[in-house]
């Protein structure tokens, strides 16, 4: 995991979120607020259907 981005503005940081979904739409990406002091993902598998983009 790494930090690929900062943001000072909740709006800023979900139009950077499309962006980088819209270049690498096959990679995982994820928003964490910094006052967070430790960052868990938890991956789950998805057994059901998903729409083709």
């Amino acid at each position: 995991m790494a930090v690929i981005q900062d943001y000072d503005d909740p709006q800023e940081a979900w139009s950077g979120y499309k962006h980088f979904h819209k270049l690498y739409p096959m990679r995982e990406l994820y928003v964490f607020h910094t006052s967070r002091t430790d960052v868990e993902v938890v991956e789950e598998f998805f057994s059901g259907v998903r729409q083709r983009t």
